[in-house]
Order: structure tokens, then sequence, then C-alpha cells
């Protein structure tokens, strides 16, 4: 039982830590595809006009957008610093072989790894509204619950 515990926290290291630094191909496709688009339609304005100012700038912040997404791959770093929570939405099913307070133990040490080993930065505070003191780990997790009606269960993260 330790071992899949074990197991399920690495999974979830790995898979907070590959979706910092990379998007989806179908998102990647659609971002190259914008960017030809506005290529497309930046050639057949007239320089000077308001509508080349408007497709140029958006033009440059695509481009910008897609250098980041690169760099994040090469280097393995987030992709942007994302000053939002993690937030888990969590099922459990009949035949999950872990209580709910073990499944949360696991989301949150496995992100917490994630979080040192992925060069996030620390921005989540507690007392948001008066205190805003960093907690200096990004956690706890923010975890929704859910159940199934079969199977273990499953883990996904926004």
């Amino acid at each position: 039982m330790q071992k899949e515990l074990e197991e399920l926290e690495q999974s979830v290291t790995e898979a907070v830590k590959r979706a910092a630094v990379s998007l989806e191909p179908s998102l990647m496709k659609a971002l190259e595809a914008m960017k030809t688009s506005y290529e497309e339609k930046e050639k057949r304005c007239e320089k000077g006009t308001r509508e080349y100012g408007q497709i140029s700038s958006s033009l440059e912040m695509l481009s910008m957008i897609l250098r980041n997404l690169e760099i994040a791959e090469e280097k393995q770093r987030p992709m942007c610093q994302d000053t939002g929570m993690l937030i888990a939405f969590v099922s459990v099913g009949p035949d999950s072989p872990f209580s709910m307070h073990e499944i949360e133990g696991v989301v949150n040490r496995g992100a917490e790894g994630a979080f040192v080993d992925g060069a996030f930065r620390y921005s989540i505070v507690n007392d948001p509204l008066f205190g805003r003191r960093n907690t200096g780990s990004n956690l706890p997790v923010l975890i929704h619950w859910d159940t199934c009606e079969a199977g273990r269960g499953e883990i996904h993260f926004i």
C-alpha cells in the first residue's frame, strides 16, 4: 500500500511539472494557426493604418507567447509565473484503496515536489485580505471532492 501511495505522489509531481512547462499539442497548433492567420492579415494591410497596428501588436504578442512556450519546454521551467492557486478535482471511486485523508496528503506532497523541482514561484498568501503573509510553499492545494460510481477514481488539476 505504501508503495502505491509513493507512486501516486510521484505521478502527481510529474503531472504538475508537465502541465507547467507544456501545452497540449492541440493548443499549440491553435496558437500557431492563429499566428499564421495574423501574418497573412498583416501582409494584406496598409502599413500605418489602425488595423495594421492592431494586427501587428497581436502578432507580436502571439510571437512572444510562442517563444515563452518554447523556452519553457527547452529549459523545463514554468511557462508563466501564474499567481493562481493549484486546484485539484478528485473523484474517489468504490475501488479506491486510499482514504480521502491519504489522497489529500499525496496531492499536497506531490504538488510540493513539483513546486520545488520545477522552480515555481511561491505566490500564495495566508489571509489574503489582511495579513498577506506568503506561505512559502504554495500549499495547500485547493481540492474539490467528488465520487464516481465505478473504478478507483481520478485526479485532475488546473
